[in-house]
């Protein structure tokens, strides 16, 4: 088996089939490389509405709202928070599902466009929600068994000083 011809052939039905990187995108956990708009200073503060102490009056409004309706706005991030993690985890199924079908199907030879990988995805979607489900908790089952020991080992030193 010629490991280079698998990484060429990998590489050409890439660059030929560009609309599969829409997929490759949230199989590649691509959560955590996003810059924060932070980074780039005071976008677009004209400093007229700015205070001594360089906070915009906004943002002290905003804080002093957070403060009164904590529980309000604790909820609303929660559900944002939860909406978001939601989507990404059903657009993670339909693109590992997509692009399983779509990368042997493009071996056979047949043609594919992103409305086909999208289509392939979908019918997909439960499979590879199912099988991500029973590989998460046979991880999640290990976890807790190396916990476990890890923490009666502890126990046990400090019992036996």
């Amino acid at each position: 088996m010629s490991y280079g011809d698998i990484i060429r052939d990998a590489f050409w039905i890439a660059w030929r089939n560009r609309f599969m990187w829409f997929f490759g995108f949230f199989l590649s956990g691509a959560a955590g490389s996003f810059v924060s708009p932070t980074s780039f200073g005071n976008l677009g503060g004209t400093g007229v509405d700015e205070p001594a102490g360089g906070a915009p009056l906004w943002l002290l409004d905003l804080v002093e709202w957070m403060q009164e309706n904590l529980v309000l706005f604790v909820v609303l991030v929660g559900v944002f928070v939860l909406l978001v993690v939601t989507i990404w985890l059903a657009l993670y199924a339909i693109s590992r599902g997509a692009l399983a079908e779509s990368v042997a199907a493009i071996d056979r030879g047949e043609e594919r466009r992103f409305s086909s990988t999208w289509r392939a995805g979908v019918s997909h979607f439960w499979r590879v929600v199912g099988q991500v489900t029973v590989i998460s908790l046979i991880w999640l089952c290990l976890a807790l068994v190396i916990s476990l020991l890890g923490t009666l080992l502890v126990v046990g030193t400090f019992a036996a000083t």
